[in-house]
């Protein structure tokens, strides 16, 4: 009796957390136990690191910008090493783009939903009510606009500077 309420509570805390798209995530929840580990997300496709941003994917974020980063400080030296036109690599660049938007369509429900599972997992395990976890993965999960702001801030700033 306890373990289905657990379960019951796990369901609803989910639902906290994934906030407003919660049905969307939930499928694709019940997707990822049933062993399909990659779906495509459509917002991961186009939007990339907003994308990963809006759902508070943080350390994804990180990895992704550092990737992207690298791939650019690559780019660059190849192209200077071996006289590789502008035009080329601009080519090259744009395919590794979207080569980068596939990858972050398919992989971001899967870091969602981990990260999801990983929060609601540690917030049960706290001392509290069943609705103050509801609350509390609500507070921690669903969207957020803050980063984009600041970076909207930071571009509009580095755009007056120049």
């Amino acid at each position: 009796m306890t373990e289905h309420l657990e379960e019951e509570y796990t369901e609803d805390y989910l639902h906290a957390y994934f906030g407003p798209d919660a049905d969307y995530y939930l499928d694709r929840l019940t997707l990822l136990q049933k062993g399909k580990k990659l779906t495509f997300n459509l917002g991961a496709f186009f939007f990339g690191l907003l994308w990963m941003l809006y759902r508070k994917l943080y350390l994804p974020t990180l990895v992704y910008l550092g990737i992207v980063l690298l791939q650019g400080l690559a780019l660059a030296y190849v192209a200077k090493q071996y006289a590789i036109s502008k035009e080329t690599i601009s080519y090259v660049d744009r395919g590794l783009m979207v080569i980068w938007s596939v990858i972050a369509g398919f992989i971001g429900n899967y870091l969602y939903l981990r990260q999801a599972q990983a929060k609601v997992a540690a917030v049960e395990k706290m001392p509290l009510g069943p609705q103050e976890k509801a609350d509390r993965l609500a507070q921690i999960g669903g969207i957020t606009y803050v980063p984009h702001i600041f970076l909207l801030v930071f571009l509009l700033i580095g755009a007056l500077m120049m």
